[in-house]
């Protein structure tokens, strides 16, 4: 038998050596040796994933965080994906809704998209079902989303450089943009579906087998791809271009054929505040009036975005309340009767704060005790809300919205001027932008 050359021996010498410093050169730089990982891309960026990643039929879950509505489906979303693992996978995509209430939960969609970043599909989850244990989402906060990101490994220091730098706002809007490309409203809270080619909202009240035969109506288009020779991406990819040739994209309100409405509101109103509740100065170059109802939650919204207002003008612009309770809701008018009860201890503030947070739980019998937690004399505050005085300020509110063309709140006037049918904070901070640089004329006006 010949024997190897020398040659041939150093060879394969140097080719060993190579080798075994290979390795470690490659798990120093970061790369997983042996190992490989699915990365799934759509047509606009990458997304977390649970279930199979090769899985024929994608499930889109747009869903926002300070929502309980995506705390109470996880139950169906679970079942589904047990029930047909391996044929289904889930997407998430952030959904979040513009206004201040809703700061937290663009923070937390933020903070997802951080934790993706940071650990993949497995960190991202981790932080998902964490957060949806809170007991109460709606009073979720950034503390509440940092103690989370915390309490499951996630660096701080990247994610507050995240929030800081604006690393992921283009990412988030582009994952709500494209549930709006199918028709969701940007406004809508409900968790929505992509369900392969069919797009479904779920709650609470979703049952199992609906969301099964849409399931398996999906599951048969996507297997006929399969045997025509079709990839799971390309499956997948197929079924995202059917929804959008079936959906008509979300627009906001409006239309070029509808016929101006600026004028009706360019009007300026007399409305006298005299005996009106008021937060700021009587000199104030600005007066904004806000009929609003105790009882309803958009009036919650533009209540708390209007003192946030008024602290930030508080030497050029008056706050002016006025009842609008509704008349379909019993407890409504006792709330505005019992408001203006405070008012005349001097608390109206400090109760019309409780009575908003208490939105739901406006019963007869609960408003002593909310009388009390605002600071008032109980058996005075008992009085005065029975009296036929208080029903009489509120019944004059009303009748002077009917005059200026108010029939449900939140509306608002600055200086007399109602900005828009609907209330819209946008179009509210360009109205009072625009006044607080206007004239003496429009102060006059305004009062």
């Amino acid at each position: 038998m010949k024997q190897p050359s020398c040659r041939v021996l150093f060879g394969l010498a140097i080719t060993v050596l190579c080798a075994g410093f290979a390795v470690p050169f490659a798990r120093a730089g970061g790369v997983k040796t042996g190992r490989t990982s699915a990365v799934v891309h759509t047509p606009t960026s990458q997304y977390p994933i649970r279930g199979s990643a090769s899985a024929t039929l994608n499930v889109i879950y747009w869903a926002g965080f300070k929502n309980p509505a995506s705390q109470q489906v996880q139950k169906v979303l679970r079942q589904m994906l047990t029930r047909y693992r391996g044929k289904v996978r889930l997407q998430f995509m952030n959904k979040y809704r513009d206004g201040s209430y809703y700061k937290a939960e663009r923070y937390a969609a933020a903070a997802a998209r951080e934790a993706f970043v940071q650990g993949g599909d497995r960190l991202f989850w981790k932080f998902h079902d964490a957060l949806l244990k809170h007991p109460n989402l709606y009073s979720m906060s950034k503390a509440v989303v940092k103690r989370t990101a915390r309490s499951q490994g996630m660096n701080l220091a990247q994610l507050n450089l995240a929030i800081s730098s604006g690393r992921h706002t283009k990412a988030i809007a582009a994952e709500r943009k494209l549930s709006m490309r199918f028709g969701v409203p940007s406004y809508n809270s409900s968790v929505v579906l992509m369900v392969g080619q069919e797009l479904m909202y779920i709650s609470r009240y979703t049952r199992w087998y609906y969301l099964e035969a849409v399931i398996k109506r999906n599951l048969k288009i996507a297997q006929g791809h399969s045997r025509a020779g079709l990839g799971a991406g390309q499956v997948r990819e197929k079924m995202l271009e059917a929804a959008k040739k079936r959906y008509r994209p979300w627009r906001r309100s409006g239309s070029r054929h509808r016929r101006p409405t600026t004028r009706k509101y360019a009007k300026r109103h007399n409305i006298p505040v005299t005996h009106s509740p008021t937060l700021g100065p009587k000199g104030a170059w600005v007066t904004v009036v806000a009929f609003l109802d105790f009882s309803d939650y958009t009036c919650w919204s533009a209540w708390n975005y209007l003192i946030g207002i008024q602290k930030q003008y508080k030497k050029r612009m008056r706050l002016v309340f006025k009842a609008m309770p509704r008349r379909y809701y019993s407890y409504a008018l006792g709330a505005a009767r019992a408001a203006y009860a405070a008012h005349a201890q001097g608390r109206f503030w400090q109760m019309a704060k409780i009575l908003f947070q208490n939105r739901w739980r406006l019963y007869p019998s609960r408003l002593a005790n909310y009388a009390k937690l605002a600071g008032l004399d109980v058996p005075r505050f008992k009085k005065d809300a029975r009296s036929p005085k208080m029903s009489q300020r509120v019944l004059k509110d009303m009748q002077m919205a009917r005059k200026v063309g108010v029939t449900k709140g939140p509306v608002v006037f600055i200086n007399g001027r109602r900005p828009g049918r609907l209330w819209n904070q946008y179009v509210f901070a360009a109205t009072l932008k625009k006044e607080l640089q206007g004239g003496l004329l429009s102060r006059v006006l305004g009062r």
